[in-house]
């Protein structure tokens, strides 16, 4: 899978999650990868209203997730987070 495909596919799906106003986002047992969690956390600050994220088994690692774990703040209305199952470490 080429970078910008699946960059693409993230703008569609977050984007079609913020118009149906929906308040969960699940990308689990995808391959982003460390470059698929940089895209993604750059679209987070957009979904204020998102409730659960499910990141599970999506091989983001711990660069991957340091991207996540800086736009956290941005989610105020995050109650869940799901990123089990990724080979993060104690790095984060």
């Amino acid at each position: 899978m080429q970078l910008f495909e699946l960059d693409l596919r993230l703008h569609v799906c977050v984007e079609a999650r913020v118009k149906g106003a929906r308040q969960q986002l699940s990308l689990s047992w995808n391959r982003l990868g460390a470059p698929g969690a940089t895209s993604l956390a750059a679209a987070l600050p957009s979904l204020v209203s998102l409730e659960q994220l499910s990141l599970q088994a999506t091989f983001i690692g711990a660069e991957g997730m340091g991207s996540i774990a800086a736009q956290l703040p941005t989610l105020t209305a995050l109650e869940k987070l799901d990123v089990s199952r990724n080979e993060i470490g104690d790095e984060v």
